[in-house]
């Protein structure tokens, strides 16, 4: 796998994330042209009275790393970008046009159910359904592909916006 398929695969991870979960938030950092991800945790790291009782499996050097980038956030550095997550709406979209394809299926109408139920604290529901029911495992391959293919919008957006060159980035 080459460097920009990796963070092509990490920036859309970042932008799948449920928009729920508040416990990572994916960023990408200009200065230092790197993506990473800061966890709740990660802000004791911060305070100089916490961070000795803090047991983390960073090196000193990430340490170091992450306790400027918590500094330079809280400065509202504007070199460090928040990267958005799509919406429940968004995510819905791109289940129901997969849907399309398959009406009148014998199990269609589970699928639209299950869809229907999206939240904010899954990344796709029918990901999840089609992994578990063993009828319907076989088309997960295909909704990968056209996953990928509906969200590639939205990654080319942030690249674009943000003028990446995923081969260059860091992780």
């Amino acid at each position: 796998m080459t460097q920009e398929e990796r963070n092509l695969a990490w920036l859309t991870m970042a932008l799948t994330l449920p928009t729920g979960y508040i416990g990572e938030c994916c960023y990408y950092d200009r200065r230092h042209n790197q993506f990473f991800i800061l966890t709740n945790l990660d802000h004791i790291l911060n305070d100089d009275r916490l961070r000795p009782c803090f047991i983390t499996n960073y090196t000193e050097e990430e340490t170091v790393m992450l306790v400027e980038k918590l500094q330079r956030l809280e400065a509202g550095n504007d070199e460090l970008v928040l990267i958005p997550r799509i919406s429940i709406e968004h995510r819905t979209e791109i289940q129901t046009a997969y849907l399309a394809q398959f009406e009148g299926m014998k199990y269609f109408d589970l699928m639209v159910n299950t869809v229907a139920e999206q939240d904010h604290t899954k990344i796709f529901v029918l990901e999840q359904l089609l992994k578990e029911h063993n009828e319907l495992n076989i088309l997960y391959d295909h909704w990968f592909d056209f996953k990928m293919a509906q969200l590639q919008q939205s990654v080319t957006d942030f690249i674009t916006t943000h003028a990446l060159d995923l081969s260059s980035v860091n992780l």
